[in-house]
């Protein structure tokens, strides 16, 4: 009697084990602000009994898989709004849409001094529920910022320092390392070096007109890249917003130096979501830039002399360089995104090209007394570059099942025109 009581419970247990496993259940929704009725991005979703959950995406979506059935709660939080809780139940391998609406509100139970922009409020959820070093600029935080490109935004950023040519932000630095030591993706998808000698990419070929945030990962997970030791720099690029949408900027500069004006730069944008229920989404963006970079160099290098019969140091002139450069830089760029939402998933097409024209004339004259002649340096060459990058994605859900998969290509290519050689000349007194 022992043995059939034991054989029968091992035989329930068995088959109790095989229901729970065969029964996983899915929910699905979307996070919108009550205010504006837009989708939430990075709101923290959650079952708290269960301890599973995960955070929505970019356009406020949501999904929790391999539910048991039953009955239970599910928390949504968001950093400046109310909490919402709201019970459900889910049995025989159901998939149940649960849509929430967060009201903006504040709790007071510690009184703290602060301001924040709205439009942060996605970036610091994401940063928060990140299982890494993340730092998250918004896309109304880029449009906020009065930078030129997005190495300059991306320099905001603590831990990050910028490498300048001409006064302009053109690679990051971070926690110290050279920028080769770091990669950059656009939705993931890795750029490549517009550098002739390593690596790196030159982040001012990238308008933050067209981007809808930047992310900033200072430590590795498995699922990235093991050769960015430095960090990655991620670009989220814009979707379309719902029915037809579209801004344009146009700026006017001067610069002293040359006292040259037509330094224009301008950016556009146009949308729109088609079909039944919006599923398809297109966006193109495009860009243009004119500076003036030109800057002159006095650098004087002096040594000790000995010192003289009154007592005085005497002090010699070693080196002498006297320099001017003239400098315009043209860039030019256009996007085009199209999105597809599926009733499991999403398809998501995305193509970007940039090109940034570099016309200069430098005129260098170095003295050296030491020696007793001098150096004349004429330099007038144009560098051209190109990069273009085109992915397509897609995410799918079938049941308990994740389907990821993507498609990429990008390349990049740089000429160095010399109209005329670096030519150089030695004087005597």
């Amino acid at each position: 009697m022992k043995i059939n009581f034991t054989r029968s419970v091992v035989a329930f247990l068995f088959v109790f084990s095989c229901h729970s496993l065969l029964a996983q259940n899915t929910i699905t929704g979307v996070i919108n602000d009550e205010a504006n009725e837009a989708p939430m991005s990075f709101a923290s979703v959650g079952i708290p009994i269960l301890g599973i959950g995960t955070t929505s995406e970019l356009d406020g979506t949501y999904q929790i898989n391999n539910i048991p059935d039953g009955t239970y709660q599910l928390v949504v939080s968001y950093t400046g709004y109310v909490e919402q809780s709201v019970a459900f139940t889910v049995a025989n391998n159901q998939t149940l849409e649960i849509n929430v609406v967060l009201s903006s509100g504040v709790v007071l139970e510690t009184v703290e001094v602060s301001a924040q922009a709205i439009g942060q409020r996605a970036a610091i959820n994401q940063q928060i529920n990140s299982n890494t070093i993340v730092n998250v600029i918004s896309k109304e935080k880029l449009q906020e910022l009065p930078d030129q490109n997005a190495a300059e935004a991306i320099g905001r950023l603590p831990g990050v320092a910028i490498q300048r040519d001409g006064g302009e932000g053109q690679k990051v630095v971070v926690r110290g390392l050279s920028p080769r030591f770091s990669s950059v993706t656009i939705n993931g998808e890795r750029m490549p070096s517009t550098d002739g000698e390593d690596r790196s990419v030159d982040l001012s070929m990238i308008s933050p007109d067209m981007l809808a945030g930047v992310e900033l990962f200072k430590a590795l997970t498995p699922d990235m890249d093991a050769d960015a030791i430095g960090g990655t720099v991620n670009f989220a690029i814009r979707k379309a917003d719902d029915n037809w949408a579209g801004d344009a900027r146009l700026l006017h500069g001067y610069n002293s130096h040359e006292d040259r004006f037509g330094l224009w730069r301008t950016s556009f944008s146009l949308s729109n979501r088609f079909g039944k229920a919006n599923k398809f989404g297109a966006l193109v963006t495009g860009n243009f830039q004119r500076a003036d970079r030109s800057s002159d160099l006095l650098n004087a290098e002096y040594a000790f002399g000995g010192i003289n019969a009154e007592g005085d140091f005497i002090t010699q002139l070693v080196d002498l360089n006297l320099g001017d450069r003239q400098e315009i830089r043209d860039r030019y760029g256009a996007g085009a995104t199209l999105d597809y939402q599926l009733k499991n998933g999403s398809i998501l097409a995305n193509t970007m090209w940039g090109r940034t024209e570099r016309d200069e004339l430098r005129r260098r004259r170095r003295y050296r007394p030491s020696n007793s002649y001098q150096e004349y340096d004429l330099r007038d060459r144009q560098l051209n570059t190109n990069l273009i990058s085109n992915s397509l994605t897609g995410e799918h859900r079938f049941g308990t099942f994740d389907v990821r998969w993507r498609a990429s290509h990008s390349v990049s290519t740089q000429k160095r025109l010399f109209p005329y050689p670096c030519d150089s000349e030695k004087r005597q007194p």
